[in-house]
């Protein structure tokens, strides 16, 4: 069954969902919440993550700052997972520095992966040789922006670590929940759901005519509730 973590910073509205077993966010998700400072944010929602996985993102080009940055965010607490780009923003992979990080017992999500090669890549140089848990983010819905299928390459992904029972396959960017199912039949593991995926969620097996009353429902109370006028 595929896992869902939540994508966001409102960790103490959707940590209470039951459905809902870790979390994720990035360098523009905490920047968009003026959320600035890792350890602050952690501290105030600590009882709210209880304990489950939570991911935070470095946020530097250079291998050196990168294992200072890795260290000090692992250090935050013992579900803690690293966010780290499988390339830089010149393009230069940071795979060495990500399996020298997972042989240290550094718990990294390798994030902003896009292709086959680039799940090569990781296979290539992590499957074997480390045992640490890690996450491997393949950015499904930014795919989907050009047109392209994600779920073949979610797959591809999954296939490739099959071998490997401490990597687990992420699908990051759902735009809706016909991505859960489509998760599932891949055998992702785990799959991220921003703030209004989450708010939606309750919409999962609802009868179409339920929603099809709902939907008429709330658009006359939205303009009944703004006054809307024809002329």
């Amino acid at each position: 069954m595929t896992k869902i973590f939540y994508d966001g910073c409102d960790i103490a509205k959707f940590g209470s969902y039951p459905n809902v077993v870790g979390f994720t966010t990035n360098t523009t998700i905490m920047r968009q919440s003026n959320q600035l400072c890792y350890k602050t944010f952690y501290e105030a929602n600590r009882e709210a993550i209880q304990g489950r996985p939570i991911s935070f993102q470095i946020f530097s080009d250079y291998a050196t700052t990168i294992v200072e940055q890795a260290r000090q965010i692992q250090s935050l607490g013992s579900s803690v997972y690293v966010k780290i780009p499988v390339i830089n923003s010149q393009g230069e992979s940071l795979l060495p520095t990500i399996v020298a990080l997972a042989q240290e017992g550094v718990r990294v999500n390798i994030t902003a992966v896009f292709t086959r090669e680039q799940l090569d890549q990781i296979a290539s140089s992590v499957v074997g040789k480390t045992e640490t848990p890690m996450i491997v983010s393949v950015f499904g819905g930014r795919i989907s922006d050009t047109g392209v299928s994600p779920q073949q390459m979610v797959k591809y992904a999954v296939d490739a670590y099959r071998s490997a029972p401490n990597v687990e396959v992420l699908w990051a960017g759902v735009k809706d929940n016909l991505i859960l199912g489509q998760a599932d039949e891949v055998g992702c593991q785990i799959v991220t759901l921003p703030d209004t995926i989450m708010a939606r969620i309750g919409r999962l097996g609802q009868p179409l005519e339920h929603l099809s009353r709902d939907t008429v429902t709330s658009f006359l109370k939205d303009a009944v509730d703004g006054g809307l006028r024809i002329l």
